[in-house]
């Protein structure tokens, strides 16, 4: 048998826990959708709390908040880190998904994950006409785009 800690949490230790941690939700029409949190420890962040209501689960909402989560890592992290059931066949294939590998057990029964940091640079070129091209190009994270002209 195994377990993780609950998603039960009294006001008070939420108000406890946000004095110390980012915390993103995605709303709608005063709907929570989906959330996560983030906290830095040493050189590591640790994304937790990952949740889609069951309704929209299969959308990518998942993807989208963990994006999120990363994006707001501390600077000078060099590693995510986060945790799920051994059983969690769902969430283990959306983290592994995007480069999350198992490095052992929190607790029985608890995976435990990590990605390194990958810093990316946006090289953004301006538009400009290419001799002997009827196209326009721009470099945009280093991938070629070919647009119309005006």
């Amino acid at each position: 048998m195994w377990s993780i800690p609950p998603l039960v949490e009294s006001l008070d230790d939420v108000a406890a826990w946000l004095t110390s941690t980012t915390a993103l939700g995605l709303w709608r029409e005063g709907r929570l959708l989906a959330m996560v949190r983030g906290v830095r420890t040493g050189e590591t962040w640790e994304v937790g709390r990952l949740a889609v209501v069951p309704d929209l689960r299969g959308r990518r909402l998942g993807d989208w908040m963990l994006d999120r989560a990363e994006e707001i890592a501390e600077p000078g992290c060099t590693r995510y880190e986060l945790f799920t059931g051994a059983k969690s066949e769902r969430n283990l294939a959306l983290y592994e998904r995007r480069g999350y590998r198992r490095i052992g057990e929190l607790l029985p029964g608890v995976v435990l994950m990590e990605k390194p940091v990958v810093l990316t640079i946006r090289l953004v070129v301006p538009q400009m006409r290419m001799p002997g091209l009827n196209e326009r190009t721009s470099d945009v994270w280093g991938t070629r785009t070919r647009m119309s002209p005006h």
